[in-house]
């Protein structure tokens, strides 16, 4: 197919928000709920209880409601409730759920339905719903969304292959409000931004260190620990992730065997480094990029938007991915063709910019 078509929304409601994931699709309405279609179901991606290919419509997952925000990595999937709680399902081979799955006993954190507080969702001790977990559910995935314990006021969340991020807003003991990171899942490239190379892979969201954002874009924890904080959106690809500060500045971490990162080389980084500001033009001879207000990452390419209208790429372009003129990979920001738009996905709270 080398043109869009048309897809007719059977859904019966708005749609806030799409996000796919490798063959299959999610769709957020404006009523917080959430339908998913695909081909491949063999990890419980779509959600729906059962680990089988998709029906030839969207189907509405039921454990979820009053959801404002969603995000697929490869095979699993993540989303945020009005309460604040995350929610996820799908792959677990790297523990990218954030939360114990036992084979054939469904999941070892809360079930239920998003939006209602009750953590027992097999109250009436139906042998049958036993049964069903024992099928749509292992150490590896899990087919049944169900909260990720230890988070709570979370406002964005992103996902790569095999690793998760959310971003929670926090109180400080001095009544200070702040941002803070957190992720989990695969570290063999740094993906968790942890500053830990012996650590491989976590179940537990770990918060992400402040690396080269310290004492600007952090927070000091009580243990004297730096932390990264002050974050406006936080958007992830293939083994990295990247953050936009409330200065509009931008922070990358983990696999950067393309030049994903945009810091002017190709070395996996397990700590947050500061975006260059490449080919972008700044008023000052600072040298790192500012002004963005927009970002999202592909396997191992990174696109972002400035406040001008202008869009920058860098990584791999192998399939012209960074719309240059050849398909040399970039290792800092590159002008994309002659742009200037206005409408590029990137996650802040509700809205996709």
């Amino acid at each position: 197919m080398t043109s869009p078509v048309e897809v007719e929304n059977t859904i019966g409601d708005e749609i806030e928000d799409i996000v796919s994931g490798s063959n299959y699709v999610l769709v957020l309405t404006t009523h917080g709920d959430v339908f998913s279609y695909g081909v491949d179901n063999s990890q419980g991606q779509l959600g729906n209880d059962v680990i089988a290919p998709s029906t030839a419509s969207f189907t509405k997952i039921s454990a979820l409601k009053d959801i404002k925000s969603i995000a697929a990595g490869d095979s699993h999937n993540i989303a945020v409730d009005t309460n604040g709680k995350v929610w996820t399902w799908g792959a677990n081979l790297h523990k990218q759920l954030g939360r114990t799955v036992s084979s054939g006993g469904g999941s070892g954190s809360s079930g239920g339905t998003s939006g209602d507080d009750s953590s027992d969702a097999d109250a009436d001790g139906d042998d049958a719903d036993t049964a069903l977990q024992a099928t749509t559910a292992s150490a590896d995935y899990d087919a049944t969304p169900a909260v990720v314990e230890g988070l709570s006021n979370v406002k964005y969340v992103a996902a790569g292959s095999a690793h998760s991020v959310a971003v929670a807003e926090e109180t400080l003991a001095d009544g200070t409000t702040v941002t803070k990171v957190y992720a989990w899942g695969y570290n063999s490239k740094g993906q968790l931004g942890i500053d830990d190379k012996t650590v491989t892979e976590s179940v537990t969201p770990m918060l992400v260190v402040a690396g080269e954002a310290a004492g600007k874009d952090s927070t000091v924890d009580t243990d004297g620990t730096e932390y990264l904080s002050n974050i406006l959106g936080v958007t992830a690809g293939g083994n990295q992730t990247l953050v936009i500060t409330n200065n509009y500045e931008v922070y990358t971490w983990g696999g950067d065997e393309k030049g994903q990162l945009g810091v002017d080389s190709k070395i996996d980084r397990f700590a947050p480094v500061k975006v260059w500001k490449g080919d972008t033009f700044n008023q000052d001879e600072d040298p790192y990029l500012k002004n963005v207000i927009g970002a999202a990452m592909g396997a191992n390419h990174t696109v972002i938007i400035r406040d001008d209208g202008y869009v920058w790429a860098w990584g791999d372009n192998t399939s012209g991915q960074l719309g240059t003129v050849t398909v040399d990979l970039a290792k800092t920001p590159v002008q994309v063709g002659n742009t200037n738009s206005n409408t590029l996905s990137f996650q802040k709270g509700n809205s996709i910019y």
